[in-house]
């Protein structure tokens, strides 16, 4: 599961939405700026012509497109507590199309807003196992699987595949229990089933009185270590502060006579450190907490405004995958598995990543800000690619100018921001309340036109915002 399906789900739970999962009639959600769809039904999908979900949620729109502008237009005009009839206009190449639509705003919490459009135009009359199986096979799309459920676990509808879930039923089931309790609306796990694990997530919707399940389980996740539970986001989770690890012993420093050898970390012991991350609105690492250089070292942390592509470059750092993924999608992301290279080693040290996004008052991209867990005794022999060409070894006299030339920045000075807690951060980002005014100072913009242009091209590639609980 991504950001994109996750925001679904918390759509999926707001009685207006869920209401519409199965309906026949055409259904979207649209951002408040039009750019971009946020949720669809399988009738919804169909309308626009997009083969599953996933493709209709990374599909845009142009700012300046009709479209757009009228959404744009009808999120600050409509109701919030009742549907308003407009013709909405959408152009499909050459071809457009005119819409009756029932519409209303939504408000997704802090300011931020998204129209509800209802084509008044059915489609053919199915049986509700029919409607189920078409929705989950939509939002699954090609690399994950997805469910509706009845409030005794009956399966009402899947996608293909989704028997290879059996040996987590119970994991299933309790994720059921859990979303069917009151003012759980939304309930988010890591499930293991045949050796991986898998992101699943539950959306308890109401359609005709009755309570339904939307399951969604993300792509398998191969585990080398035992799986790290991922708590639910909206269950609060107190996070205990963590004392260092112990000084190693320097390499050329012997070992006390009778001392034994080290041998890693106590039985019993906490082996996790944990710090505080920051970057701006052009993915630029504005703030790192001194605790992730204690273990990596000082020379293998963030440079100062060194971007999240620059510090993978540098380090041979793999985000191309959940991590980059996280990043694009403008909302908040949990425990993103990403391995740091340790300074001075051949190993890599497993990195949990947590963040949440900021935005200004007008909804403007500021930038991520989280905490991340580094797991000290999960490691893994650093993966270092192999050079092109053989390089002559420089000259004597041209030596110290060829080190003073790779020479990188001083780091940053990493002490913690005035207010700044663990837990406070930790608590929004798990109950997924956001915030405008950051613990940290904000940074200073030391590039303004260029950040404000690379935050809104940023913004308009994504189609995800956050939703507070």
């Amino acid at each position: 599961m991504n950001g994109r399906t996750q925001a679904y789900l918390d759509l999926a739970a707001m009685p207006p939405v869920g209401a519409l999962l199965l309906d026949a009639h055409p259904a979207l959600v649209f951002r408040g700026d039009g750019s971009a769809a946020l949720w669809a039904n399988a009738a919804g999908v169909a309308f626009l012509g997009e083969p599953d979900l996933a493709a209709l949620l990374a599909r845009t729109f142009r700012r300046d497109a009709p479209l757009a502008a009228q959404l744009s237009r009808l999120a600050k005009a409509l109701p919030a507590d009742h549907d308003r009839l407009e013709i909405l206009r959408f152009s499909f190449g050459v071809t457009q199309t005119a819409l009756p639509a029932a519409c209303r705003r939504l408000e997704l919490g802090a300011g931020a807003r998204a129209v509800l459009v209802v084509g008044t135009a059915a489609g053919i009359r199915e049986s509700l196992s029919t409607r189920a199986e078409r929705l989950a096979d939509v939002v699954a799309g090609t690399d994950s699987l997805a469910a509706v459920l009845d409030r005794d676990g009956r399966v009402l509808g899947a996608s293909g595949g989704f028997d290879a879930l059996e040996p987590a039923a119970a994991d299933l089931d309790s994720l059921i229990v859990e979303a069917g309790q009151a003012g759980r609306g939304v309930v988010r796990r890591s499930i293991a089933a045949r050796g991986a694990s898998r992101d699943a997530g539950v959306a308890r919707v109401t359609i005709g009185g009755e309570d339904l399940f939307l399951l969604i389980v993300g792509p398998e996740r191969p585990t080398a270590t035992t799986p790290i539970p991922v708590a639910p986001l909206d269950v609060p989770v107190a996070i205990a502060p963590v004392a260092p690890p112990p000084p190693a012993l320097a390499r050329d420093e012997p070992a006390a006579a009778g001392m034994p050898e080290p041998a890693g970390e106590p039985k019993g012991t906490d082996t996790s450190t944990r710090f505080l991350w920051r970057s701006d609105a052009a993915d630029c690492v504005t703030f790192v907490s001194p605790e992730l250089a204690g273990v990596v070292g000082v020379t293998n942390g963030p440079l100062p405004d060194e971007s999240w592509k620059a510090l993978a470059l540098r380090l041979g750092l793999d985000i191309g995958g959940g991590l980059g993924e996280a990043l694009s999608a403008l909302a908040t992301f949990n425990a993103v598995r990403v391995y740091w290279p340790i300074a001075d080693s051949d190993e890599e040290v497993a990195v949990d990543l947590s963040g949440i996004p900021e935005f200004a008052r007008d909804r403007t991209f500021r930038g991520y800000r989280g905490f991340g867990t580094v797991h000290r005794d999960v490691r893994r022999p650093r993966a270092r690619p192999e050079a092109a060409t053989a390089v002559a070894p420089p000259a004597a006299g041209a030596a110290e100018g060829a080190k003073a030339a790779v020479e990188p920045p001083p780091p940053r000075a990493t002490a913690m921001p005035a207010g700044v807690d663990l837990d406070d951060v930790a608590r929004e980002l798990i109950e997924g309340v956001p915030s405008h005014d950051a613990h940290a100072p904000a940074p200073t913009p030391t590039r303004p036109a260029e950040d404000g242009q690379r935050a809104e091209t940023a913004a308009a590639r994504s189609n995800v915002v956050h939703i507070a609980a």
